[in-house]
């Protein structure tokens, strides 16, 4: 398998070697639909929403009307859900969205997705960022001229110039190689990595 290596300074374009064993994406796909909803919960985290339940609500306690006579329902006070100003049946009560997930499971996923942008020719190792001028408009013509147009960029190396040029342009993101996630790389066309996170991804993920 063949990975390619853009150099940012002249756009060049090249490829080198790399020794990947590939699996069946579709037979892991419950393990890696059960990882990107942990993730989303997660990311949703904690909701304040809050509605007022019977307890709470501050209320005269008085019988609205006579027990008999009338022929409707007998109610014994005015804070129940039926009535306006009363509790709220089955509302939101702040609750924490997260919950965990064993680790070899999300280290699992995160492989099989990897191994599929790796398959698809959909990974790029950048290279030439610790020279790379601030100039949004430069990047975004290279980028474009190598057909890259959706993509997550992973550094783990200096790349602060790079980072600058790059966080206004439209549909990129960029974060740290130990953020890679398995539903932004899903979420994204391509993978951008420089040297040093590509080093880390082959090591500890693959």
């Amino acid at each position: 398998m063949k990975v390619k290596v853009l150099n940012l300074n002249n756009s060049q374009l090249s490829e080198q070697d790399l020794d990947i064993v590939l699996e069946n994406l579709e037979k892991y796909k419950d393990l890696i639909g059960a990882v990107i909803k942990w993730q989303l919960a997660n990311r949703r985290g904690f909701s304040t929403a809050k509605t007022k339940v019977v307890s709470e609500i501050s209320a005269s306690g008085k019988k609205p009307f006579a027990q008999k006579g009338r022929g409707s329902a007998r109610q014994g006070s005015l804070i129940g859900a039926q009535f306006v100003g009363g509790a709220k049946a089955f509302g939101p009560r702040p609750r924490d969205f997260s919950y965990s997930i064993p680790k070899k499971m999300v280290k699992k996923a995160l492989s099989l997705v990897l191994k599929d942008k790796f398959s698809n020719n959909k990974v790029i190792v950048i290279e030439g960022l610790q020279e790379l001028p601030i100039s949004t408009n430069e990047l975004n013509k290279k980028l474009k001229k190598n057909e890259i147009n959706e993509a997550l960029v992973a550094c783990q190396g200096e790349c602060d110039n790079f980072n600058k040029s790059i966080r206004n342009i439209k549909g990129i993101k960029t974060l740290n190689a130990t953020a890679l996630n398995v539903y932004d790389i899903i979420n994204h066309d391509f993978l951008l990595l420089d040297k040093a996170a590509f080093d880390k991804v082959i090591s500890e993920v693959l």
